[in-house]
């Protein structure tokens, strides 16, 4: 049965056929992520990584929307820079940013970034 799924799965018409389903399911969320990147950013702290829980309460920010930037260390790759999120070991990706416990419009943007 492996030999028949790893023949199946390595064809070129397979491979393109996902290909297909992955550019037309990107096209399909890529607004959805877009909007929920752009009301995001418009949430989250530009300076989030810089700044202490003290410093977002002056601020005038709600306890409750700092305590979850606090716990959501992945809010904080909406504002970092591309380029510094291609350089970020994939452990920390996976463990301190993970996206476990973010609600659909925070997974969306920190998929987006």
């Amino acid at each position: 049965f492996d030999k028949w799924d790893k023949i199946v799965s390595e064809h070129p018409d397979h491979i393109a056929h996902l290909a297909a389903q992955e550019a037309e399911f990107d096209r399909i969320q890529r607004p959805k992520n877009q909007a929920a990147y752009q009301l995001m950013q418009k949430i989250v702290p530009s300076d989030i990584s810089a700044c202490s829980k003290n410093d977002l309460l002056s601020r005038g920010i709600k306890p409750e929307l700092v305590k979850r930037f606090n716990e959501r260390k992945s809010l904080r790759l909406i504002h970092m820079d591309k380029k510094l999120i291609a350089k970020t070991h994939i452990a920390d990706l996976r463990i301190k940013f993970s996206t476990q416990g973010l609600d659909l419009i925070e997974y969306r943007a920190v998929f987006y970034s």
